[in-house]
């Protein structure tokens, strides 16, 4: 038989976790349904508002404000629907990886079509960036620049973007 102080143990220990598998049950069925709930129109004032943010960040006069935050609009619904296919598409890869025995060629399939997604959103932010050089002066492109490098390059690179010589402000205006 089992003393009583086993059994006290035995309970605290399933209720705990039962416990923890119904925060983590709770926290991924909130995630899957995060994407279905927030409104495409919502994802669209999303970049609007970032692209006024960053305009105002690196200094733009209104005119130019408004025409940046069309440049960074104009491809907003390619962005979108890249991002809901990158978003299905990783979906599609943690089922793959949660199945008992997952198929590996199916699973390194997966993989690739990810990266190729990768490619094209890497490729849409290139070509908006490339726009904008239409409309900033040398000295907004470079504040833009080091301000969208923060964000992409690696974390233990993003306060160091270019080499200290190259940048126009700090070296008497030289590229």
């Amino acid at each position: 038989m089992m003393s009583g102080r086993v059994k006290v143990i035995l309970v605290l220990s399933l209720a705990f976790n039962i416990a923890v598998l119904g925060t983590v049950a709770f926290g991924w069925i909130q995630r899957a349904g995060l994407r279905e709930m927030i409104p495409v129109e919502e994802s669209r004032n999303h970049i609007k508002r970032r692209s006024r943010h960053l305009a105002k960040r690196i200094g733009l006069p209104d005119e130019k404000a408004r025409h940046f935050e069309r440049i960074m609009h104009a491809s907003s619904e390619e962005t979108l629907e890249l991002r809901k296919r990158l978003g299905d598409a990783r979906e599609e890869l943690m089922s793959l990886l949660w199945q008992e025995e997952p198929d590996s060629n199916r699973v390194m399939e997966k993989v690739e079509e990810i990266a190729v997604l990768q490619g094209e959103m890497e490729k849409l932010l290139v070509s908006r960036l490339l726009d904008t050089h239409s409309i900033l002066d040398r000295e907004e492109r470079a504040k833009f620049l080091r301000f969208i490098g923060r964000r992409m390059g690696p974390p233990h690179h993003r306060k160091h973007i270019r080499p200290r010589e190259r940048h126009p402000k700090e070296n008497g205006g030289r590229l």
